[in-house]
């Protein structure tokens, strides 16, 4: 699944209407973030793909036994075995699903993080007068949400108190249903957010309500 040409139109603005029914009763700001993928891997892929050459060179030469003890198996022919095992290796891993086999879940959740928090700045999340920016990080790919509060969110809400807004939007993108996960998930910041941060009376809209997509 990738975000490029998930959403219509009317998809965006329907979750734009989201969050800006949320902001209408509570002083969070809420920037929803969606992007392909927190990292393109490339590490874990040229190891795997050097790792496949190398079993591809092993295959061959199981399947011929005679010509690879009695030497016959030249440099050249050898080279071209593993460089062949491992053009192949490259295209498999293009494949989202074989991908994922091939990465560790600590390493996918630490480029998550480190994308999340990346972003929080990059799009003024922590520029609120209050400090109550909310940052919701969607990744596609690794099929991990992070949700990020500035410090004034923070100090009221834990990072494990946003795990029933993680778990609606993670089914969402499971089920194949991201748009109705993505609304439900912000649906379900709405008593956390109206609890600790009621709507003030000064209150404005600091932060942009649409969906931002990092088409990376």
């Amino acid at each position: 699944m990738k975000c490029n040409n998930i959403f219509n139109q009317d998809d965006l603005l329907d979750i734009e209407k989201e969050v800006a029914s949320i902001e209408r009763v509570t002083s969070g700001e809420i920037v929803p973030v969606i992007a392909n993928r927190s990292s393109k891997y490339r590490t874990a892929e040229i190891i795997a793909a050097i790792i496949f050459g190398y079993i591809f060179v092993f295959a061959a030469s199981e399947i011929n036994k005679s010509v690879f003890w009695n030497n016959s198996l030249s440099i050249f022919q050898f080279i071209l075995i593993d460089f062949t095992g491992i053009i192949l290796a490259f295209l498999l891993f293009r494949i989202a699903v074989i991908k994922r086999l091939i990465i560790s879940k600590r390493a996918m959740i630490h480029k998550v993080h480190d994308a999340a928090f990346s972003t929080f700045y990059q799009q003024g999340v922590h520029k609120t007068k209050n400090k109550t920016g909310i940052l919701i990080y969607i990744s596609l790919f690794e099929r991990k949400v992070v949700v990020l509060g500035d410090e004034g969110i923070h100090a009221k809400v834990k990072d494990s108190d946003w795990n029933d807004v993680i778990n609606i939007i993670v089914k969402g993108i499971n089920d194949e249903h991201l748009k109705k996960g993505i609304i439900d998930g912000i649906e379900s910041c709405r008593k956390l957010l109206q609890t600790h941060f009621p709507v003030l009376a000064d209150d404005i809209n600091e932060l942009d309500n649409r969906l931002i997509i990092i088409k990376n």
